[in-house]
Formats: C-alpha cells, sequence, structure tokens
C-alpha cells in the first residue's frame, strides 16, 4: 500500500512538528534563558538557592542600598502587632521579618523560620 504524499512543503512541516510534538515524552520548562527537563527544575532552583543562601543579605544590602533594612523595619512599625498578635509571613526568605514580628508580638520564636547559617 503506498502512502499519500503531501505536496504542499509547509503543510508537510506541520504535520511533522505535530508528530513530534505529540511524541515528545520529555515535558520541558523554562529556567532562566534554558529549556530544561520538568522533573530537573527544581534541583536548578535549589542550587541557584544554595548558591546564594549565605550572602543572601549582602545581596539585598548591595541592590537595595541598604534599603531593604529600612523596608523591614517599616513594616514592623506599620503593621501595628501587640502582644500577643500572630502574623503569617508567607514569603519568609531570610527570616529576618519573621523574627522582628515575633518580637514585637511577644512570640518567642517564629514558626517557619528558615534563617541561613
Amino acid at each position: 500500500m503506498r502512502s499519500a504524499t503531501i505536496p504542499c512543503p509547509w503543510l508537510q512541516l506541520a504535520l511533522a512538528v505535530i508528530h513530534i510534538e505529540e511524541n515528545d515524552i520529555m515535558s520541558s520548562t523554562h529556567f532562566g534563558f534554558k529549556t530544561v527537563d520538568e522533573k530537573e527544575k527544581a534541583k536548578h532552583v535549589r542550587g541557584v538557592f544554595d548558591s546564594v543562601a549565605s550572602k543572601y543579605d549582602v545581596m539585598n544590602d548591595l541592590m537595595s542600598a541598604g534599603l531593604h533594612r529600612v523596608w523591614k523595619a517599616y513594616t514592623v512599625q506599620v503593621a501595628n502587632l501587640k502582644e500577643g498578635d500572630q502574623v503569617l509571613d508567607i514569603a519568609g526568605g531570610t527570616g529576618d521579618l519573621s523574627l522582628a514580628f515575633s518580637k514585637k508580638s511577644g512570640c518567642h520564636r517564629p514558626s517557619g523560620s528558615h534563617r541561613h547559617q
């Protein structure tokens, strides 16, 4: 049995691309300017985090000219916490805000704090 030929080159290309995408077993995603296997992305993200964690505060100082410390102090001030108040810091980063909030509210240890070494 003879297969049908497709006379139009751009249609041949489109069908070939569709065929490749349907048979592609690797799910890919973006990581920076690269395309990586979805299963490997978490490892790449962790690698970046591990490489900057010890210098996170220094990087913030340099990139914000020290203003991040002012922003944090201002955040704690305008939160107007009272003794016994509870705070949920969902983007904890180094835990600086969680620590400041816990001191302000009388809690001795912020839960979920991930302060780096």
